[in-house]
């Protein structure tokens, strides 16, 4: 028989030290994920910020473009409120051109409210713009550029719709900005 002394083994040192490394490279590892985890979900809000805002940028925009207005004003002691108005339409017939006028005015209306963009045209319920798991911030505001707030004929005017999405979730902003140009022409 052998003498038990000739073995080699692990000695007590030398398995603390590997334990030791090995919950380093852990703690590395398991640092990296979070790293990577929070990494992504910031990515994902971010795009989710991304797609909401330009859809409803695209959405005011194509929205304020069928409408086709010819006048603009603001709504009576609301300051983030305005209401496109329509008073003819032009068509181009099978006879020529001809020009339908309305009265009272075609209307749309695009408000501001404290936690939605909500659409309202004269006939039919209003269209509320969801904002996907975000809100509308209080900053967010509809400025009338280029008109003095009554319709003047030949007036150039601009509205500017500053849409600041806020994200509770990470208390995070995303800023969006559409617009619309047209010459007044209340004919």
């Amino acid at each position: 028989m052998k003498p038990l002394s000739n073995k080699k083994g692990i000695s007590l040192v030398e398995l603390l030290a590997a334990i030791f490394l090995a919950s380093i490279t852990l703690g590395l590892i398991a640092q990296m994920l979070t790293l990577f985890v929070v990494s992504s979900q910031h990515t994902i809000l971010n795009n989710q910020a991304n797609t909401t805002g330009m859809l409803t940028v695209e959405l005011i925009e194509s929205r304020l473009r069928n409408f086709g207005p010819t006048s603009v004003r603001t709504c009576d002691e609301q300051s983030n409120c305005v209401i496109f108005e329509q008073h003819y339409n032009v068509m181009i017939g099978d006879t020529g051109i001809e020009v339908e006028y309305y009265d009272p005015p075609k209307t749309l209306k695009i408000e501001f409210t404290t936690s939605e963009i909500i659409l309202t045209r004269e006939t039919g319920s209003p269209f509320s713009i969801h904002l996907k798991g975000f809100t509308l911030d209080p900053s967010s505001e509809i400025k009338l550029v280029g008109t003095t707030g009554t319709p003047i004929d030949g007036e150039y005017a601009t509205v500017i719709f500053e849409i600041v999405l806020f994200a509770a979730s990470r208390d995070v902003k995303f800023s969006f900005t559409a617009s619309y140009s047209f010459v007044i022409d209340l004919v």
